[in-house]
């Protein structure tokens, strides 16, 4: 038998070899029969690892952490069903609209004007849009009842991630409805007269700063953060200065009165912001074709790979994967995932059952559709 028959043969035995460990497993669980502790799994690998020769064993090491930790899934998949989950996205799916209805308040944080205003737009038909002075102000107004959603922005393809917003979603109880890309064009607004030469400072949200910082530095202005776009535009439309501009939409021109010194003042070109439209109980429309959770892990090595290759295990896509460091811990994080799964796909409430019985802290946000 030549070299590379040899290695197809053994892959064979590999897989054959598995699929026996996973159908122990399965029996094990139940039966109700524990895994053996960390210490004694350590001990028996250990003893495996050291009758190999020296160059295998860091790679056998590894082999077997995977298995341990494919092991521990197989047997909570045998032992924590999926029920809870399929009934929690059932009863979503059932009592959902078919389409979000039309003329809805909707809160948004900023003032008109505000990006979030046009993706309230993008999202609802004929939108009454009540206006919060912060993000979590848009949490509020949906927890309390004074709106029955709220759009918020979550991420840009240039700047990243809106960290407030993902620091909020652990105080607040909210679910994820859809969430749509909207197309961000930047323009430098001020007075009516003002030139380009006259600007000092340029107001506008530290994202839109950001985003815009090469026209920035080129113009050797200072750059003060303000809550929003469409704020800073407001207070530029309102002041007595003839030195100072704003970063926000051309739409705000109109709006307040100013004229527009430079469009498309961004760094790129393919400028988008992700937007998330959130209610205060779960909400599944047809079509939903993207999960939202969040979770901590044991601060322990490995954790995160064994909980990827659970995911990749089940053929799902992860969209996204964004951490955030825990307050009350030093260098722990939570995570956020974004996984690509259409809600009728019964792997979905399997792979979420799984997934929460490996985690210290896991919370579903929900499951939706975006819109490009």
């Amino acid at each position: 038998m030549d070299t590379v028959t040899e290695l197809y043969e053994t892959e064979k035995q590999l897989t054959e070899t598995f699929a026996r460990y996973a159908r122990l497993s399965r029996e094990l669980a139940k039966q109700g029969i524990p895994a053996d502790s960390s210490y004694q799994t350590h001990e028996r690998q250990g003893a495996l690892i050291r009758a190999l020769p020296e160059p295998d064993r860091r790679f056998a090491a590894s082999l077997l952490e995977d298995l341990t930790g494919l092991n521990a899934a197989i047997r909570r998949g045998t032992e924590h069903p999926s029920e809870p989950y399929a009934d929690l996205i059932g009863k979503a799916l059932a009592s959902s609209p078919d389409m979000l209805p039309a003329d809805l308040r909707i809160a948004c944080q900023g003032t008109e004007g505000a990006y979030s205003q046009s993706a309230a737009e993008c999202l609802f038909t004929r939108p009454s849009i009540f206006f919060c002075n912060t993000f979590e102000g848009v949490f509020r107004a949906v927890d309390q009842g004074l709106c029955q959603y709220g759009v918020l922005p979550i991420e840009n393809s240039t700047a990243g991630s809106v960290s407030t917003v993902y620091d909020l979603m652990m105080t607040y109880r909210f679910s994820i409805v859809q969430s749509c890309r909207l197309k961000i064009n930047h323009a430098l607004l001020a007075k009516p007269g003002v030139r380009l030469s006259d600007i000092r400072e340029v107001y506008s949200h530290p994202q839109a700063l950001e985003q815009c910082s090469d026209l920035l530095q080129s113009m050797g202005v200072r750059a003060c953060p303000t809550r929003n776009t469409a704020v800073a535009a407001q207070q530029v439309a309102g002041s007595e200065r003839t030195d100072i501009a704003a970063l926000a939409s051309a739409d705000c021109a109109r709006l307040y009165g100013l004229q527009i010194l430079q469009d498309a003042a961004q760094n790129a070109g393919n400028n988008h912001t992700r937007f998330i439209c959130i209610s205060k109980e779960p909400q599944i429309l047809p079509g939903a074709d993207r999960t939202a959770i969040t979770l901590t892990l044991p601060h322990r090595p490995g954790t995160l790979f064994r909980l990827l290759s659970v995911v990749n295990a089940f053929g799902v896509s992860l969209e996204k994967l964004e951490s955030r460091p825990l307050p009350d811990r030093d260098f722990e994080f939570r995570f956020y995932f974004d996984l690509k799964v259409p809600v009728y796909d019964p792997a979905l409430p399997q792979l979420l059952g799984m997934m929460e019985s490996s985690c210290d802290s896991f919370r579903y946000l929900g499951t939706y559709r975006e819109y490009v």
